[in-house]
């Protein structure tokens, strides 16, 4: 499904899973949603609405990236500077005071000029490295949580 899709009918799509999996995270981009008038937390709030009347109730959670997955990568980071192959000072001239605008069309710029193919690999090896206790994107912090409700352990 694309992110309109996803946006508008998961709850159906997601309807015959309920006797099969005990829970259901639905993760899409705000852009692209085809409701980027709403706020990224209204979508969320619409889905699990859906989903909670579908059957799901309390089993659910949905996630809109805002603006998308790839803003979750963009930290000030000695590891993400590496797997880029740039330099800690070009990483932080692109990044400035905030995260760039456009954060999957400046990853796939700087693949493009480092002639680094992109690949689950890269986000695999990045996220084994990489500390996200400082990562503040909205959608991380919600997936987080959900992660910690849904599968408690004695650490959290």
């Amino acid at each position: 499904m694309h992110d309109p899709a996803v946006y508008r009918y998961c709850h159906h799509f997601l309807r015959d899973y309920q006797r099969t999996y005990s829970r259901t995270l639905v993760v899409f981009d705000r852009e692209g949603s085809g409701a980027e008038d709403l706020e990224a937390s209204e979508l969320e709030r619409e889905v699990e609405e859906r989903l909670g009347k579908n059957g799901w109730l309390q089993r659910c959670a949905a996630l809109v990236l805002d603006p998308e997955l790839e803003a979750w990568v963009w930290l000030d980071s000695a590891v993400l500077a590496r797997h880029l192959r740039i330099s800690r000072e070009r990483l932080r001239e692109i990044l400035g005071e905030a995260k760039p605008k456009d954060p999957k069309a400046q990853l796939e710029k700087i693949w493009r000029e480092k002639g680094i193919r992109r690949s689950s690999a890269f986000y695999q090896a990045l996220a084994q490295e990489v500390n996200f206790h400082t990562c503040r994107d909205r959608a991380f912090r919600k997936f987080l949580r959900v992660l910690r409700t849904w599968f408690p352990t004695t650490a959290n």
